[in-house]
């Protein structure tokens, strides 16, 4: 019995060894994702590295090791990096000195392909056809959005506040003044072929009072949470809108 037990406890140690080299040989050269929908994890990929002047570069993990993106001479400070939905394209938004850019590189070939200067801070992500989405400031109470190409175009500008983007980068949600006495809640699809020429939304909301949240409990699921308010009646009705994307 003491011997099977030895035996037992050999095979368990032996087990994370065989899975190690069995991923070896099946994970791809990329370290990604493989769902659609954008996550957390598709950025393990990448990662800062700082090296002995505090030059810090971003480096993509590819063929096994991690390989120099950047290859910046000199310290940068760096905001963001994300890589596409296709893993074809990362993007790095950096800054040595004024203005920040947003640059974007090719992973297989692993050289910058576009350096963009947004013009704004804010926060920027991928959607899935390879545009970009940026949300900023544009003054106070005030956000805006674009959606721009690789090539810095802008196919989609709207303002309004807030502003909230699906986990994916494919809607877009905002809460609209149009200062006769009506606010809108608008949802956007950001797909290109979607966004037709008058850019209008694809759902809205009526009403006067305040937008309170936007949760995405996933990418097909929208809770808008609304404050309708009569002023003259004191009287404030709070209103859950829960939306299947599913069906735009």
């Amino acid at each position: 019995m003491e011997h099977m037990r030895k035996d037992y406890k050999a095979f368990l140690s032996f087990i994370p060894i065989v899975c190690v080299v069995v991923s070896l040989f099946i994970l791809p050269s990329y370290v990604f994702c493989s769902e659609d929908i954008a996550s957390p994890l598709a950025n393990d990929a990448l990662k800062i590295i700082e090296a002995e002047n505090h030059t810090r570069n971003v480096f993509v993990s590819k063929e096994g090791t991690w390989q120099n993106l950047t290859n910046f001479s000199n310290p940068h400070y760096i905001y963001a990096y994300e890589i596409s939905h296709d893993r074809k394209y990362a993007f790095v938004w950096h800054e040595d000195h004024p203005p920040r850019a947003l640059s974007i590189y090719d992973l297989q070939e692993m050289k910058l392909v576009r350096n963009l200067k947004l013009g704004f801070g804010g926060d920027v992500k991928w959607n899935q056809e390879n545009n970009i989405v940026h949300v900023y400031g544009c003054g106070s109470g005030c956000m805006a959005a674009r959606l721009l190409n690789i090539e810095g175009k802008a196919l989609f500008e709207i303002a309004g506040s807030p502003i909230d983007i699906s986990p994916s980068g494919r809607y877009l949600v905002i809460f609209t003044i149009n200062w006769v006495g009506k606010q809108d809640v608008e949802l956007y699809d950001l797909f290109q072929k979607n966004l037709i020429s008058d850019k209008k939304p694809l759902l809205v909301i009526n009403g006067v009072g305040n937008l309170d949240s936007i949760n995405w409990n996933d990418e097909w699921k929208l809770i808008i949470t609304y404050t309708d308010a009569y002023f003259e009646k004191d009287n404030y009705i709070k209103r859950e809108f829960s939306l299947d994307l599913t069906k735009y």
